[in-house]
């Protein structure tokens, strides 16, 4: 009768911390979140994530079907990232000239706690606040 009280208490406590962090194959994996808010009179056309500031990887914005050509005045573009507990470079591109293809960075470092969001609030070309 004991064994059946604790197999339930055990099924229940491990139920119950199942969903506090992403599971990969009995792996739990923490993640990080950004938030990009375009507070500007002008399309953001890139984000970019680099934890070296040499390896950007791909534009975010491409796997997003609302964004894939860009993040537009007033929007906000949310993205999960899968590592934690990392400082990382964020870089946003501004198309200047779409016949030359003439693009204006901005780029910023963040630290990004598990399970914790980093706010990026883009006010102009290159005025920003991140927290």
């Amino acid at each position: 009768m004991n064994s059946i009280r604790v197999s339930i208490l055990v099924s229940i406590f491990i139920s119950i911390l199942g969903g506090c962090a992403f599971q990969d194959g009995g792996e739990v994996n923490s993640t990080s979140n950004l938030i990009l808010e375009n507070n500007t009179d002008r399309n953001i056309y890139a984000l970019f994530v680099s934890e070296d500031q040499k390896n950007w990887g791909e534009n975010r914005f491409l796997n997003s079907l609302k964004f894939s050509t860009g993040l537009p005045p007033g929007e906000k573009f949310y993205l999960t990232i899968d590592v934690c507990d990392l400082s990382l470079e964020l870089r946003i591109d501004f198309l200047t000239d779409i016949i030359t293809d003439t693009r204006f960075e901005q780029r910023r470092k963040a630290d990004f706690k598990c399970n914790e969001t980093v706010n990026w609030v883009i006010n102009g070309m290159d005025d920003s606040d991140i927290n």
